[in-house]
């Protein structure tokens, strides 16, 4: 069944990437200029876990400070008196290619009291695809409003766009991203093949599936070739 609601939503949501947009919209303009002609996509399950390289503490430390820790456990939602079953075995390392320049990037959940502290010296970008989606588009001020989502999971997603062949582990990766607020319990990545415009040759990229356990809803964040755009896709009946 979560193989199954995936791929419906990697369906759902591919026009996303053709047509990037200057600014982000509230979700029901999203989910409209999604009915338009769909460009040409080719949907597939999960990418299976990659083993968890025993130098990824190191990695995260180098790119992105001592603040941030790989977030190795599962949180407990709190908020449900009743655990699911997960069925989606954790893991806070993942790889794909979410930009689509061919180069390896990698997704590594963590923990973090401070996200913005080392922003300057390790040169990476602080961002929130969740509230950017409902008009807020300043982290700066939304990293505050997690207090008041008692489902948040208190995870940060990290980012790197990798470079050349070494991808995710170059010394100077193309780009940082550490995501804040985001709403999960549960994450994957998916492929997705995507055509933009005419005469352009479909290309695959990664797309960041999210699951909120306990009341089965999924959302998505992937690369619009500008920035990272969330899209609740809802849950049944929807």
């Amino acid at each position: 069944m979560r193989a199954f609601r995936i791929a419906c939503l990697l369906v759902f949501l591919g026009t996303l990437f053709a047509f990037a947009q200057q600014q982000s919209a509230p979700p029901q303009q999203q989910q409209a200029s999604a009915e338009k002609p769909a460009a040409e996509q080719k949907p597939v399950g999960p990418l299976p876990a990659p083993a968890l390289p025993d130098d990824l503490q190191d990695v995260v430390t180098k790119q992105f400070g001592v603040n941030f820790r790989v977030a190795l456990q599962r949180a407990t939602p709190r908020r449900y008196l009743h655990e699911t079953e997960h069925d989606v075995p954790w893991t806070p390392f993942m790889v794909g290619d979410l930009d689509g320049d061919g180069a390896e990037d990698a997704v590594i959940v963590a923990k973090a009291k401070n996200a913005f502290g080392g922003s300057v010296p390790y040169n990476y970008i602080v961002i929130d695809p969740y509230f950017a989606a409902y008009g807020y588009r300043n982290p700066g001020l939304t990293a505050g409003f997690s207090s008041e989502r008692p489902d948040a999971s208190g995870y940060v997603v990290l980012v790197i766009h990798g470079a050349g062949a070494e991808g995710w582990r170059a010394t100077r990766p193309k780009a940082k991203f550490v995501m804040i607020n985001l709403p999960f319990n549960t994450i994957t990545m998916a492929p997705m093949a995507v055509r933009g415009k005419k005469h352009i040759a479909a290309k695959e990229i990664s797309v960041i599936i999210l699951e909120e356990e306990g009341t089965n809803r999924s959302s998505l964040v992937a690369w619009d070739g500008k920035k990272y755009r969330w899209t609740d896709t809802g849950g049944p009946g929807e």
